[in-house]
């Protein structure tokens, strides 16, 4: 009904559904195991292992972050690289986004593509094709699928942007080194701190022994 008002096939005051507010689908964090991840590399080409990686490492939104970036938006600081979408660019239009790396292989990963994609996308498929959205995902499924079939299991909604939650996962826990808090994590990912609460509720509480707690409670 909101479509035919805006398109002048109905009038506003004969749209029933008019100021009804949408309920919130519930948001779902999928996560990828080490154990998950080697499988799905082991089944992956070269250029979606790469892609896969970084992916986990860096917290990129596969799509609109990792896929869009030029020798442009990468600053070089010796120490770490930063990557820097302006604001207007990817998905936090209304803000700049900076994605800071300092993780020496992923450095040297970048610097590597930089200097062989002085223009366009640095990130590039088999076929030395930019990556986008959706040959990442197909690229993922495809190698779920045969990892499946190698005897490793998986939930059903794991996808490619589950890497994405993945680094939330081990940034939170202190899977690389020092644990971060959740405030700082959304600093890292371009997020609100209430959309990371959102999302990882159940995992903030975990690592917090606030489950455990309640059970120790229960008399």
């Amino acid at each position: 009904m909101n479509f035919a008002v805006e398109y002048g096939k109905l009038a506003k005051d004969e749209n029933q559904i008019r100021g009804m507010k949408i309920p919130k689908g519930e948001a779902r964090a999928t996560y990828i195991s080490p154990e998950q991840e080697i499988a799905i590399l082991g089944k992956s080409c070269r250029a979606l292992r790469l892609a896969l990686r970084i992916l986990i490492r860096t917290g990129m939104r596969p799509g609109c972050e990792f896929a869009k970036v030029t020798a442009a938006h990468v600053r070089d600081r010796g120490d770490g690289i930063e990557i820097r979408f302006a604001k207007g660019e990817g998905k936090t239009k209304n803000k700049p986004r900076t994605i800071r790396i300092v993780d020496a292989e992923m450095v040297q990963i970048i610097r590597k593509a930089v200097a062989e994609h002085r223009h366009g996308p640095i990130f590039r498929n088999t076929y030395d094709k930019p990556w986008s959205d959706k040959t990442l995902s197909e690229g993922f499924r495809r190698a779920k699928e045969r990892a499946i079939v190698g005897g490793m299991t998986f939930d059903d909604d794991v996808c490619c942007y589950s890497t994405r939650h993945t680094y939330a996962k081990r940034m939170l826990t202190g899977y690389w080194g020092k644990p971060v808090s959740i405030d700082m994590l959304a600093a890292l990912m371009g997020n609100t701190v209430d959309v990371l609460r959102e999302h990882y509720a159940d995992l903030t509480k975990e690592i917090a022994g606030v489950d455990d707690l309640i059970w120790s409670a229960v008399v």
